[in-house]
């Protein structure tokens, strides 16, 4: 489809967000072209529920070799608010690539800051 057409489709699954859905984005990842694409489908699975999200992205941070898509993996990870990432990412504090470590620690203090701040209260 079009690129528009598919950006469209890719924004409704979101929405959907059901395992379903996601399952369809990670399909929809596995079956593009380029780099580019991938990370942007990968970006887009970050925007979907932590739940359901989560799982799909930790196995995308694994399997990938290229930075751009691992960069939105970590993100999403980060986006995910579930405290059940929290080692992942803070191993990756120690990864060879300094822009790898960059975006852990900037998902570390995006997933604990909800954490920190209901101890404040």
């Amino acid at each position: 489809p079009a690129p528009s057409v598919r950006g469209a489709i890719i924004d409704a699954l979101v929405a959907i967000g059901s395992p379903a859905a996601i399952q369809a984005l990670e399909s929809a990842y596995r079956a593009a072209d380029g780099i580019q694409e991938k990370a942007e489908i990968v970006a887009s699975i970050g925007r979907a529920d932590g739940e359901v999200s989560g799982p799909v992205l930790d196995r995308i941070l694994t399997e990938s070799e290229y930075l751009d898509i691992r960069l939105s993996a970590i993100d999403g990870l980060g986006a995910t608010g579930n405290l059940r990432y929290l080692a992942r990412l803070r191993r990756l504090l120690s990864d060879e690539a300094p822009r790898v470590r960059f975006q852990a620690a900037a998902a570390l203090l995006r997933l604990t800051r909800g954490v920190w701040l209901e101890s404040i209260d």
